[in-house]
């Protein structure tokens, strides 16, 4: 039997509440398919509240934080992700998607 290939899921984030993206990456572990990863790029400053939250949640989870140097644009966090990427198949979702 052919190994499925895996799909790297990545959701760039932006002053978004670890409440709503925690629902987005909660949604793709439930899915059917279960062979993935997934990538979160946090495109907040340094010192914005919400990171460190972000940051523990995807170490708790064993999902791979990446950070961009900072409001860089959601364009900018889909390509770091996109780079980082182990999966065959690239899909993206949006921190506030289900």
């Amino acid at each position: 039997m052919e190994q499925e290939r895996m799909v790297s899921v990545i959701i760039p984030t932006y002053n978004r509440k670890l409440c709503y993206l925690s629902k987005a990456i909660s949604s793709v572990m439930q899915q059917t398919y279960n062979n993935y990863e997934i990538i979160v790029v946090d495109d907040n400053i340094c010192t914005s509240k919400y990171s460190s939250n972000i940051k523990k949640y995807c170490k708790l989870h064993k999902i791979t934080y990446l950070r961009t140097k900072g409001s860089e644009g959601a364009n900018c966090a889909r390509n770091i992700g996109a780079y980082h990427a182990e999966g065959f198949y690239l899909a993206f979702l949006d921190d506030d998607d289900m």
